[in-house]
C-alpha cells in the first residue's frame, strides 16, 4: 500500500495562514466544515442601527457591549458608525441575544 509522504511544516504553515485570512475577515480562503445533516439559516445582517437598537433594548452602553462581546470599545463605535460591520459569527451571536435574552440576563451581574 503506497503512503503519502506529509510534509507537516508546510501543512502547518499553510493551516496558519488560513487562520490568519480567516480572522483578517477574508473567509474564502478557510475550509468550514458543514454539520451533516443539518441546515442552518444566515444570521441576518447587522448594521448600526441594530446594535444601537439592540444596547437601548437591554440598556447596555458601548463600554458594556464591548465587554460582552470581548472586543474593543473603538470596534462598538466604528459598529455603531457604520464604518465597520460585526464578522458573521458576531452577528449570529446578537441573533441568538435577540431571540433568547434570558441568555444575555444570565451573564449580566448587577453591580452592588
Amino acid at each position: 500500500m503506497p503512503t503519502k509522504k506529509v510534509d507537516l511544516a508546510a501543512d502547518i504553515l499553510s493551516g496558519l495562514s488560513e487562520a490568519a485570512d480567516f480572522f483578517g475577515g477574508d473567509e474564502t480562503k478557510a475550509r468550514i466544515r458543514k454539520a451533516k445533516g443539518i441546515r442552518f439559516s444566515a444570521a441576518p445582517e447587522v448594521d448600526a442601527s441594530d446594535i444601537k437598537k439592540f444596547r437601548s433594548r437591554y440598556g447596555l452602553n458601548q463600554n458594556q457591549l464591548a465587554e460582552l462581546l470581548m472586543v474593543g470599545i473603538d470596534t462598538v463605535k466604528k459598529w455603531e458608525t457604520g464604518e465597520n460591520l460585526p464578522k458573521k459569527s458576531t452577528q449570529r451571536l446578537f441573533q441568538i441575544l435577540n431571540e433568547s435574552p434570558e441568555i444575555l440576563n444570565s451573564l449580566m451581574k448587577k453591580e452592588a
